[in-house]
């Protein structure tokens, strides 16, 4: 990545250490870093202060819980940190070579008033492609 790498968190299982190590591999690879975030098992751990956002009576299963959940807890730590933005990576993704380009990209490309860039290959209706 090029010298001002923006932010970025991994939201990583405790129980996928292999995960971990493939996503460590693909940073060492494409040469960025990254941040590990414990994610959140939605069938067992949602934190406190999320709890009261997942009813018991709700239709999603615990895997969107818990990535909801995971996503939530990042959100909170980028607001708490006065961060600007970052960059948000599960550990399942696939990390392409020219990933930091393309983020410093839709970054540039965002309107003043952005909240959220969602970086995909296969997204439907892309705003910047």
């Amino acid at each position: 990545m090029p010298a001002m790498q923006p932010p970025t968190y991994l939201i990583n299982l405790d129980r996928s250490a292999d995960r971990l190590e493939r996503m460590r591999a693909e940073a060492d690879q494409f040469g960025f870093t990254f941040e590990r975030v414990p994610g959140v098992d939605g069938a067992s751990e949602v934190p406190e202060w999320l709890s009261e956002q997942f009813v018991i009576e709700s239709a999603m299963s615990s895997g969107e819980i818990g990535c909801y959940a995971s996503h939530m807890t990042v959100w909170k730590r980028v607001r708490d940190q006065h961060l600007d933005y970052a960059i948000v990576l599960e550990d399942d993704a696939e990390v392409p070579d020219g990933f930091a380009g393309a983020a410093h990209a839709a970054i540039a490309a965002a309107p003043p008033d952005w909240d959220i860039i969602h970086l995909s290959i296969n997204f439907k209706r892309p705003s910047y492609p």
